[in-house]
């Protein structure tokens, strides 16, 4: 699903929802730890269900990237362009998507010429303010 006020790009013949998504995408290719970069599935993180005859619809989440280190471990994604795009529900969707799956997901985001988690991220932040 495209992202609001962003246009879609192709490279490689890949379809990115962003240019941050691409950029970031050709960041993870530079990386020599790096031998898989997945474009992740929509996933179900909590099913539907029926309260009082009502049914409920599930609960459904498409991180960003899933990438794969020559060591075996693996990082699920979710790109952020800053810190207040995250939506007030996304932590609730990320212990869902955690418990569901047993992985961290983790929200990285463009900080300079680089790519930070965003504890880092609020860290580097508040050394700029300084």
């Amino acid at each position: 699903m495209a992202k609001q006020n962003n246009k879609r790009v192709i490279y490689k013949a890949l379809e990115f929802d962003s240019l941050m998504e691409c950029r970031y995408y050709k960041h993870l290719e530079q990386q020599d730890d790096v031998i898989h970069i997945e474009r992740a599935e929509q996933v179900e993180i909590l099913p539907g269900y029926k309260i009082n005859g009502k049914k409920r619809q599930s609960v459904k989440y498409t991180p960003d990237f899933i990438v794969t280190y020559k060591d075996g471990t693996k990082r699920v994604i979710e790109l952020k362009a800053k810190p207040i795009l995250i939506p007030r529900d996304f932590p609730i969707r990320q212990k869902l998507y955690e418990m569901k799956f047993g992985m961290e997901l983790e929200v990285v985001l463009p900080f300079q010429t680089t790519w930070l988690e965003l504890k880092e991220w609020n860290k580097a932040k508040r050394a700029l303010k300084k």
